[in-house]
């Protein structure tokens, strides 16, 4: 992570011309001409995040910037900066900081403020944040666009210096690597983390606050991604950018599967017929750190190999019961959690029904 950084700062320096070939339009007013500029910089500055907030200001200057939520134009400037804001953790305050000025434009004070209130208080563009949040509840009008480059400090305005990262260590020294897998917290905000979004499905994200003890929050981390819905997660849900030891750790143990209950429902002409299903326990399956498995299934004992998943955390039993592939994958919650004391995971495969799984302590 550190030395994503360095080089993300870096980059600003030798971005400077570049983005000043845009930058000197904007302040004019010419947002068509700055996005051309801009677009044309990413030939040499692909995924870097301050020209792509540059680019969705541009964007929304030339759609000419209307002060209303109903215009398309307001909302692709929103996921242009949401965008902007999970790629890299240095800039997302002034994403934030960026979005709440649309809002505010666009005569919304009360959701402009909770962007605002959003902001990191020791992340960039944070004094900004504070004023606007001030000025916004006041009443006051919100800035011009041409103004709003310079209140979020972006680098390509003419002599900005290259921005530090508040975030960062002080100089010598290195940040700390999180923790081994488990426990809460890992992560701090700022930090860039996998998120289970939906069953086998991950994404990227960045955290934007971690929860606090006593409150509806505990054991969760509110993240934003690109992919990722701005939500709170419970911590087994997320997970290390960079494949770890905890990506396929979780799932070594003994676990109690099951076929979890369901309700179906058939219509015949005027007869509807419901049929409720309580689900069955089955044998268990243990899972071992040499990359082997048992699985006990009715007829009988199946000791196989497992794999790690390709691109994301968890693990697949390679031919298992009915002779499938089963990738494993978290399924626990703050509720579930509290409910059952236990973790439990999906065990899934394409070609038959899937399975929970809880693990068994002992």
């Amino acid at each position: 992570m550190r030395f994503v950084l360095v080089l993300t700062i870096a980059a600003s320096a030798h971005a400077q011309p570049a983005l000043e070939a845009g930058a000197s339009p904007f302040a004019d007013g010419r947002y068509a001409e700055a996005l051309a500029a801009f677009e044309a910089a990413e030939a040499d500055l692909a995924g870097y995040v301050p020209l792509a907030l540059w680019q969705g200001l541009a964007r929304y200057g030339a759609s000419g910037a209307p002060p209303s939520m109903s215009a398309d134009a307001f909302w692709t400037a929103q996921s242009d900066l949401g965008r902007a804001n999970t790629a890299d953790r240095i800039w997302g305050t002034a994403a934030t900081f960026l979005k709440g000025l649309l809002y505010w434009r666009a005569g919304d004070a009360s959701t402009a403020a909770g962007w605002f209130e959003w902001c990191a208080p020791d992340g960039l563009a944070a004094a900004a944040c504070a004023r606007a949040l001030a000025d916004v509840q006041a009443g006051q009008p919100a800035p011009p666009l041409t103004r709003w480059p310079d209140l979020a400090d972006l680098p390509g305005r003419p002599g900005a210096a290259p921005p530090t990262d508040p975030l960062a260590a002080p100089p010598g020294t290195e940040r700390a690597p999180p923790p081994d897998g488990g426990g809460f917290p890992r992560f701090g905000r700022g930090d860039v983390v996998l998120v289970n979004t939906a069953g086998p499905l991950w994404g990227h994200g960045v955290v934007e606050e971690v929860g606090e003890d006593g409150t509806h929050s505990e054991g969760m981390y509110l993240i934003e991604g690109d992919d990722v819905y701005r939500a709170w997660y419970w911590h087994g849900d997320v997970e290390a950018p960079d494949r770890e030891p905890a990506w396929t750790d979780h799932y070594v143990g003994r676990w109690e599967v099951r076929i979890p209950g369901a309700i179906t429902t058939r219509t015949d002409g005027p007869i509807r017929t419901t049929t409720v299903s309580s689900g069955m326990r089955l044998p268990p399956l243990e899972v071992f750190p040499d990359g082997t498995y048992a699985w006990t299934t009715d007829d009988g004992v199946i000791r196989g190999t497992w794999v790690p998943r390709d691109d994301a955390p968890g693990v697949v039993l390679l031919r298992g019961d009915e002779d499938s592939d089963w990738t494993l994958y978290p399924n626990s919650d703050r509720s579930s959690t509290a409910t059952f004391g236990t973790d439990i995971i999906i065990l899934n495969s394409p070609t038959a029904t899937y399975r929970d799984a809880y693990r068994i302590r002992d």
